[in-house]
Order: C-alpha cells, then sequence, then structure tokens
C-alpha cells in the first residue's frame, strides 16, 4: 500500500485535533476557508477509557461572552482550548478534565432547576388567595 502525498493544498490535522467547520442556517456543513457567512462548529471524539470508540461531540463554538464565533483565529483558539486536556496523553489529567467538566454541567443544570421552578411564596403555600 502506498502512502498517499499531500497536492499542497490542504494540511490534514495531527488525530485527536479534532476539526472545525461552519454550519449554516440551513443545516449544511462547510469548510472553515468557506466564504459562507456561518457561526464555526467543533467536532471532536471524547476518547474511551477502555480503549473502545469515544463519544462524538458536535457543538458550536462560543466565545466568553456566548456570542457564535465567526471567526477563523479566535475559532482555532478555542479549539485548541477545548481540546487541550485530551492531547495532554496522559489519562490521569484527561480524566480530570472530564470530572471537571461533568462538575461544571451539574451545577449548570442544579442552577437552571433552580431558576425554572423558583420557590413558593408564602401566601400560596399555605393557600391563601388574593382578593
Amino acid at each position: 500500500m502506498q502512502k498517499k502525498i499531500s497536492n499542497g493544498k490542504h494540511k490534514r490535522a495531527p488525530k485527536g485535533s479534532g476539526r472545525i467547520y461552519k454550519r449554516g442556517v440551513d443545516g449544511r456543513d462547510y469548510p472553515p476557508d468557506s466564504p459562507a457567512n456561518a457561526p464555526y462548529w467543533i467536532e471532536y471524539t471524547i476518547p474511551n477509557s477502555d480503549g473502545g470508540p469515544g463519544q462524538r461531540i458536535r457543538k458550536p463554538l462560543r466565545d466568553a461572552d456566548g456570542n457564535a464565533i465567526t471567526d477563523r483565529k479566535a475559532a482555532e483558539a478555542e479549539r485548541r482550548r477545548e481540546l487541550a486536556p485530551y492531547q495532554s496523553g496522559n489519562k490521569v489529567d484527561t480524566l480530570k478534565a472530564i470530572v471537571s467538566r461533568l462538575a461544571d454541567a451539574q451545577a449548570n443544570h442544579i442552577q437552571a432547576v433552580e431558576d425554572a421552578d423558583p420557590p413558593l411564596r408564602i401566601q400560596e403555600a399555605w393557600g391563601f388567595l388574593n382578593p
């Protein structure tokens, strides 16, 4: 089997670095260098500790303010930040990063539930009705 030689146009990213792409309003995926005016998304696989296939993650890239990223350099920087724990090569560091993300997700879920279901007022708890 012969090795394929790059034609110089496209460089393949290293394994485990995920991929960024643009996703249009119509749901179509575009290459990251496409002229389409669309936000960037990331796709990567979380490694499985037992060696099996990992979990595939696809999500939009957002900046610190929660706005969609539309700049290529900012998208690349966010991709590096997002995938840094998984590229360390150390299973302990990777698992610590996953546990940290899980704790953050649980805290966000608890906060969302509390915000969606505010506590009862005293009048409602005792059954008093406002005239």
